[in-house]
Parts: structure tokens; sequence; C-alpha cells
């Protein structure tokens, strides 16, 4: 089993940091946390877990006649609406990247997130 740590992950988008708010009769500060998970890599899934071996997330794209399909992306209840299955399939599209495959999007997740990002589009099958 391979650890695996995306590198785009650990920087801080420009969406993340700290921001002032104008509000009605003072101001406040609100600052964004960003989940950083640390995946670990088997053939044809990347996942985490907690220090008790819970799933906490998860995306498969097991190989069918030469391509990977991603069929399935999972994030548990307590991280969703953290980014963290985009980095999840961030960790895919590195990892298919660096094996020269090509990949096809079974899973509503993964098909958005690749509309998304056009530039990771040519690792999609034709």
């Amino acid at each position: 089993m391979e650890l695996y740590t995306d590198l785009h992950s650990h920087a801080p988008d420009k969406a993340s940091g700290t921001w002032l708010l104008l509000l009605p009769s003072f101001f406040a500060t609100l600052r964004a946390e960003v989940i950083m998970m640390e995946f670990r890599k088997e053939s044809g899934r990347i996942f985490a877990t907690d220090e008790t071996g819970k799933l906490l997330a998860e995306v498969t794209f097991p190989e069918r006649e030469g391509v990977a399909v991603i069929n399935h992306t999972f994030v548990d209840d307590s991280l969703r609406g953290q980014g963290v299955a985009g980095q999840l399939l961030r960790a895919v599209a590195d990892t298919l990247r660096q094996d020269g495959r090509k990949a096809r999007a079974t899973c509503s997740y993964a098909i958005r997130w690749f509309q998304t990002h056009p530039e990771e589009q040519d690792l999609l099958e034709p």
C-alpha cells in the first residue's frame, strides 16, 4: 500500500484564508478551514480512514478493458462540503497521468469534476 499526499491540496487556494466582512455595526473576521487528508493508494482505489479504521473518503477506479473506470466517490457526512471529494479526484487524475492511463467517469461526481476541470479532460477516453 502506498501513501499518497496531493501537493496541490497543501497550498490554500484563492477561496481559503481570512476575509474581513462588513456587518451592519461591526467588522468580523472569518477564517476558512482547509481540511488536509492523507490518502492511501491501492490498485484502483484511493481512500482515507480515521485512526480507528473507519472509512472517511474513497474513490474507486477499477480497470476495465484498459481504461480506469471512475465509478464511485464517497465522503463521510462529517467531511462533506469541505473539498475532500475534489482532493480525491485530483489524486486520481495525478495517478492516471503518472501511469499514462485513460479514464471513463461513470460516477456523477467524477463526471462533474472533469467538466469543471477542462485541463484534465485529456485523461478521459475519447
